[in-house]
Order: structure tokens, then sequence, then C-alpha cells
């Protein structure tokens, strides 16, 4: 089939070889690519009850169909395995120049097994693999290590993908470096390559996509690009990244501040672009993703202070609440320094932001004191501290040793699960968006497949008035109204995967799919393809997915009583402009279950499953 290189890459650590795969065409008809594919091959490979950090997990790399082919924001790959933080399926989406590149060496996917003896590293060379003794890098931070790994290289034009010390280490919100600044984020899956000794992945070749109508397709990528160009809603991104949120969501009473205490916090502002803007902490830098337009990703520097960073990646809105407001932190230059360290420890800002609020409230509330914690005295607001706290996980040193098991295990071993302050779903920390301000997010959250996410369904798109009538989303909606939350969340979370099988950065998606109800992405799949796709046809493959991604967690002991949010979610704020408010939670999954085709129990129907073509699971479900 035209679009694809056809091919998978298979790579076992423990013996260290590779082989290749031939991708049967009925598996791209059933799931395009990216997430979709990388979901498939977890499903069939990983048993049941496997622990993450066995031999026996598995990393799939997949990039989407859109990736590397020119089309605006045709830049993303999925890494799926199973997650270390929460136990179950874990997807975790990145951009950069990887899963471009990962195409032109020839594979549509990348799947690692097994485990090395020693620190190693991965070079992919078009069909060449070499295996490259990584001990000289091991225990380096991540700019470091990919400033090594290049020299020793001496190769242009190659991506990586690779840990820092938090992965080394296995903590268990650790995460993967991109190229220079993005990153795999939530889910630990860092510290699954990390259990395998593998401290990256390097990547380049020389082929191209082959398309079937290239004349046709080019005037859907200028299409494509005069729709994000002309996008309002895409346009804040493009002067400074996700960093004008703050003021934004701040007018919706949506920054999370004091562990998800407080509706409203005025200096949460202090947080905002355009004053770190005003200061001139923004610097200029190359496009960091291949064939993107919007450019968000932004850096940044703090020329000298306490808290002084060389340029490096700027922290996204969701890293400025979670370091910032929610530990009711508003020192912008110590957020930066913050987000610096976590980005060269290899952790995830948002479960680490969250981590070390629940402990500053556990401190305040005189449930933990300061000698548990070696001396530290974790204060509301104390910039120095959430810095030390950082180093210590990312280190895995002291209290540190606990934190990197997310809040989830650091509330369980300290005897306070009862109180009702670890905020997460299923092991997963939950993002710097709230459900009493967006409704849609409490359901979204409480049934994702990865746990607490505000990425796996952008649900918040319906909250602010979108209809997405092919979806099964015929009204426009509002923020606080208690009706059709359900049919929201299904539609965001097939929507997702169908951007992240696309390999399809989600601010451009927004541009080119916004009121389009996902046409434009077939408009473009068929001269790619050669194949005539509709737009049932993608919605149909976004559901397939999300039905095998609840399949896996079904398997690994996961049930409708887990489908909840935290208590704190559920209780009204006493201020800000979302005061009062509260979803109706338990409603809103009885009619997700319903528009998914699941029973009570959080279950795909026989008939559900017959008709995604998912029958084959009905033996392990039923």
């Amino acid at each position: 089939m035209k679009g694809y290189m056809g091919k998978i890459l298979r790579v076992n650590l423990s013996n260290q070889v590779s082989s290749e795969e031939t991708i049967d065409p009925q598996i791209i008809k059933q799931y395009l690519g990216g997430v979709g594919i990388a979901t498939k091959i977890l499903y069939d490979e990983v048993p049941q009850n496997t622990d993450p950090f066995s031999a026996d997990n598995k990393l799939i790399f997949a990039p989407g169909v859109l990736t590397g082919t020119g089309y605006p924001g045709g830049t993303r790959f999925n890494v799926v395995t199973k997650s270390p933080l929460t136990g179950i399926w874990l997807g975790s989406s990145s951009a950069g120049f990887f899963g471009t590149r990962l195409r032109m060496a020839g594979y549509d996917a990348l799947i690692i097994e097994g485990s090395s003896k020693k620190p190693v590293l991965i070079d992919i060379q078009d069909e060449k693999v070499d295996f490259i003794d990584a001990s000289s890098v091991w225990g380096l931070d991540t700019f470091e290590s990919k400033e090594q790994i290049e020299k020793k290289l001496e190769r242009k034009n190659i991506s990586t993908v690779l840990i820092g010390p938090a992965g080394e280490k296995r903590v268990r919100t650790a995460c993967m470096m991109v190229d220079m600044g993005r990153f795999t984020g939530r889910g630990g899956s860092g510290a699954v390559m990390g259990s395998k000794n593998l401290k990256g992945i390097s990547v380049s070749g020389t082929k191209k996509i082959e398309v079937a109508r290239n004349k046709e397709f080019k005037e859907r990528i200028r299409e494509g690009v005069d729709a994000i160009n002309t996008s309002i809603a895409v346009y804040p991104y493009k002067i400074m990244g996700t960093t004008l949120a703050i003021s934004r969501e701040f007018e919706s009473g949506d920054v999370p501040t004091k562990n998800f205490q407080l509706g409203m916090w005025e200096q949460s502002k202090d947080l905002d672009g355009m004053k770190m803007a005003a200061k001139s902490y923004f610097k200029e830098m190359p496009p960091t993703c291949f064939a993107c337009p919007v450019r968000c990703s932004k850096f940044t520097e703090v020329p000298d202070g306490p808290y002084k960073v060389n340029l490096g990646p700027a922290p996204q809105y969701e890293t400025l609440a979670a370091l910032g407001s929610n530990c009711l932190n508003n020192n912008v230059e110590s957020v930066i320094k913050s987000n610096d360290l976590c980005s060269r420890y290899g952790i995830d800002t948002i479960s680490t932001g969250v981590t070390i609020s629940f402990i500053m409230e556990a401190y305040e509330r005189g449930h933990i004191t300061s000698e548990q914690l070696g001396g530290i005295e974790p204060i509301w607001g104390n910039a120095d501290v959430i810095i030390e706290l950082i180093k210590m996980i990312g280190e895995r040193k002291g209290i540190g040793e606990l934190l990197g098991e997310g809040v989830k295990r650091t509330a369980e071993k300290l005897g306070l699960s009862d109180k009702g302050y670890a905020i997460h779903v299923k092991g997963m920390e939950v993002p710097m968006h709230d459900p009493r301000s967006l409704f849609s997010f409490g359901v979204n959250y409480a049934t994702s497949s990865r746990g607490a996410c505000h990425l796996r369904g952008p649900s918040m798109l319906f909250d602010q008035g979108i209809a997405m009538i092919d979806a099964g989303v015929p009204n426009r909606s509002t923020r606080f109204n208690q009706k059709e939350k359900g049919l929201a969340a299904k539609a965001a979370q097939d929507a997702s995967n169908i951007i992240e099988s696309l390999g399809l950065c989600i601010f451009c998606a927004i541009s080119v799919a916004m009121f389009g109800m996902f046409s434009k992405m077939a408009e473009a799949l068929e001269p790619l393809t050669g194949e005539y796709v509709t737009v049932k046809d993608i919605w149909e493959i976004g559901e397939r997915i999300s039905n095998l991604q609840r399949a896996f967690n079904l398997r690994e002991g996961i049930t409708a009583e887990d489908d909840h949010l935290p208590s704190r979610l559920l209780e009204p704020f006493s201020e800000g402009l979302a005061k009062g408010q509260v979803p109706n939670v338990a409603v809103h999954i009885k009619e997700y279950y319903q528009a998914r085709g699941w029973d009570p129990k959080g279950i795909p129907t026989e008939k559900t499953l017959t008709r995604l073509g998912l029958d084959w699971i009905i033996p392990n479900l039923h």
C-alpha cells in the first residue's frame, strides 16, 4: 500500500539481534498506524500480568501514517508499553524528527524487546542496525547524552530518543527526551527503557515515502497549511507556545492551585507567557518539529541569579501550573529552573508537581514531619524546596526514592491514601485542568485508557461549544451543562486515537479538522495511500483502538470501580469562576458506557466487539 514503508523493525536486546517483518495490509486498514498499530502489537505480544520492568515488556515506537509525508503537523510518533506507574496500557506521543527519520530508515514501527546486560545504544541507519556500548554516557543527563552521542556517531540528520538519570534509576514517572526538548511525557516509558539498559536510540535514513497521487496530495498539504496559518485557534501557540494558557485558563477558573484546593489564585498570572516575554526569558531557536507551521516549542533562558538556566526548553502550560500554582509558587524563574532540571533528569513535570504538592499538603496538615523528609520543610510556595525535591526524585535519593514512585504509591507508603488529597486516577497524576471547571474532563479522566489524561481525549473542545455531529455529539454544549458529557468524552478519546494514528500534532489537527469532522483527514489519506477512505471509516478506527485499549486494561484487572475521580475533584470551590460547580460523574460515566456499547461493568459487549472487528478478543473478556 502506498503511503507506508510496509515494514516493522524488531530489536531483541537480550541477544542483540534485529529482524524485519512485513506489516499485514489488513492491520493497516483496521488501525492506520501510530498508536493503533502499536496498541495491537502490545495486546498481542505482552502477556497478562507482565512486570513492566521485566524483559517480557516491550516498547513499541510507531509513527503515524502522515508522519514524514510533509503534511502539516505530520511529525508525531507514539511509544506504547505497559506502564510501570499505573500497571496498565500506556501510550505517550511525541514530535520532533524521530518519527519522520524512523520512516525514512524504512520502518512504520519499531519493537524493542528483551533486556541488555550492559548499557547500550541502538543506532539505526537506513536498514542497518548497530548496538553501541553506552557505558560512557550512562549517568549523564539528557542534554549531555545527546551531545556525546551525536559527537560519537559523527553523522548529520540524526534523531535521538534517550533517557536521563531518572530513567536509568527506574523512576516510575521517567520519560524520554526526543531530539532537543520534546518528551514522551507521562506514565514512565523512560523507566521501561532504563529497565532494559537502553540509554537511547539514534536513527537516520534516506528513503522516501511513496505517494499514490503526488499532485493531489500536495494540494491537500497546501490546504492544510493555509488552514493552520489562518487559524485563530493556534495563533497564540505560534507566539509563545502554551505559556499564554495561564491567563486563558485563569479566566475560566481552570488553573489548579494548592493541590487542587483553590478555584482561583490571582498570583498565578505571574506565570503567564506575556510576563515571561516582557522579561525576555524567551529565546529564538530553530524549529524543533518536522513539517510544522505552528512551531509551538519555545526556549527560555535565565541569565543570572539563584535560578540561572542556560538555554533550554521552555516550560509549557502544564509545567507552569504543576510546579507553579499547584504548589502555590508564583516565581516564574524558579519554574523555568524546575523545568530545566526535569528535562535533564528526564521526568514528567505533571506527575512531579502533583506529587510535590501532595507532600506540601501532607506537611501542612501534620500528617508527615520534617524528620520523615530528611529535614526538608515543604512549605507552600517554597521554590527552593521544590527544586531540592526534584533533584532527589531524579537521583532517587532520600525521600526522592519514594516520591519517584508517584503520588499513589507515596500516599500508600505513608498511610495517607484515605485522606483524599493524593490526586490521581488509576495511579496517573491528574493534569492541570479541573473537572469542576470543564465538566467533560470528569468522565474523560475517570475512563481514559492510561489514567487521568487531558490529551487522550481533549474533551474541553466540546465544553467550549464545538459540536461534532458525525461523532455522536450533535449539540453545542457549555462547560457546566450536565448533558452529553459521556458522549463528548467518547468522541474526544476516539478522536485522539485517530490523530495519533495519523501522526498529527493536535494543534495542527484542531485547525485542519475544526468543524470539519475529520473530512479533511480522509481527503488527505486517499491520495496518499490510493485507498478510498470515508469519515465513517476513520471514526470506526478510533473507536476500535479505544476498545482494544480497554480490553488490555480489563485483562490487567481494571474494573468499573476504577473509573472514578479522587474525592477532592468532586468538592465544590468556594471561590473563582467555577465556584459551586461539580460534575455529576456517576451519570456521565453511565452515559459514556452506553455510548461505547459497554455493559454496566465497563466491559465491551460481544455486539460491540463484533461490530468493530474485535470478535477475536471475545473469549478473553466474556
